[in-house]
């Protein structure tokens, strides 16, 4: 897939290699969708960025009105939010591929949850040990006399809860710890929806089709219900929700997906269309979806190094806006967004490497390593 020195193996070459994105010759998404995407990886660092850029705003001055997508769509979306709905179409597409492969439920959960649990586990830790001690109002003995503080590691298997006693009382967006948690468990019942669907045989190209006039006649429902009673959250929830049911959909259809710059063009330009009809998020799911197949399977693959920058997203994601309250705290409650985020990015960028390599890294490795002594032990036996 080639033509490229051994210089593009470096930082050096990448932009070169990125301005080559929308080549790729006409192929199905099932051959080029076999391995692991560097591309995608690389995709997945930059919605961490919009993330963190996003909530840059709304911790910063408490709102999102002169946050930068926000006001380029017309207030139709923010980076956060595009950046959750790449994150969730992604998550659906590889998480479908890694049930096709996966025979067995068990190693399934077991995987996805040595995925998760460990640095999020890591991170409300210091979040309670090391941010709540520095910004909280109370002292040291109240704040750990206090039940909120120990209410707060529910966190850790997903019973959200966004305050800690004292922290961040001052400031601007309001006293939230962890906006970003949210997310959490609504990807991992996209999880378990999905192996519930494999194991009742439904993601095959003979069957998913059904699912198709269900889940729009169903999303359809919900927005009527949602701007009806005025229940904002449903409609923050179901974009999401949607973009990862088109990700599984478009994996179990990948012997039939064509992936072609002609169609991506046109995706692009149909998106754009869509942004100026203030339609986006439909926008979004029937068209930037393609998009984002295509960069990650269809273009040509980047080389060099900077794709490992994926591998800090997670990360990223999690410790963004603890981080990002902390410093608008140190700042009396209010700042610049843009001052924000070049504070913020070093300090999480620097967190984000320390938890890849010394916790996520090394307890899926531990987890690979245990699976496959285990299957070795079977075979000899």
């Amino acid at each position: 897939m080639g033509g490229y020195s051994k210089n593009s193996e470096d930082y050096q070459g990448f932009w070169k290699n990125w301005r080559g994105i929308i080549y790729m010759s006409h192929r199905k998404l099932e051959q080029a969708a076999k391995g692991m995407s560097y591309n995608l990886h690389f995709i997945r660092f930059i919605a961490a960025m919009l993330v963190i850029m996003s909530h840059s705003f709304a911790l910063s001055v408490g709102d999102f009105d002169n946050e930068w997508f926000y006001v380029a769509t017309d207030t139709q979306i923010t980076m956060g939010a595009f950046a959750v709905g790449i994150f969730f179409f992604y998550s659906g597409f590889l998480i479908m591929r890694s049930l096709e492969k996966k025979s067995k439920v068990s190693e399934f959960i077991v995987g996805r949850c040595v995925r998760i649990f460990p640095v999020l586990i890591v991170v409300v830790f210091l979040t309670v040990l090391v941010v709540g001690p520095i910004a909280t109002s109370y002292s040291l003995q109240e704040y750990f006399g206090s039940r909120g503080t120990y209410e707060y590691f529910l966190n850790c298997i997903f019973v959200l809860k966004h305050t800690l006693p004292g922290v961040f009382e001052n400031n601007i967006y309001t006293a939230t710890i962890n906006g970003a948690l949210w997310t959490l468990p609504v990807e991992f019942v996209c999880y378990i929806l999905c192996l519930i669907a494999c194991k009742m045989k439904i993601p095959t190209p003979r069957i998913m089709w059904i699912t198709v006039p269900i889940v729009a006649v169903g999303s359809g429902g919900i927005c009527f219900i949602a701007e009806r009673w005025g229940i904002e959250m449903l409609t923050t929830v179901l974009f999401p929700v949607v973009c990862f049911y088109v990700g599984a959909l478009m994996c179990v259809y990948k012997k039939h997906i064509i992936l072609d710059m002609k169609i991506f063009i046109a995706c692009l330009i149909l998106f754009a269309m869509s942004i100026f009809m203030g339609m986006m998020k439909i926008g979004f799911v029937l068209f930037f979806l393609y998009v984002l197949i295509y960069l990650a399977f269809g273009s040509r693959s980047m080389k060099g190094k900077a794709y490992k920058l994926g591998n800090y997203s997670y990360a990223m994601y999690l410790c963004g806006f603890p981080i990002q309250q902390l410093i608008v705290w140190a700042n009396g409650g209010r700042m610049d967004p843009v001052y924000n985020m070049l504070i913020a990015i070093p300090f999480i960028m620097a967190i984000s490497v320390l938890l890849y390599y010394f916790v996520e890294e090394k307890t899926i490795n531990l987890y690979k390593a245990r699976l496959k002594n285990g299957r070795s032990n079977k075979k000899s036996h």
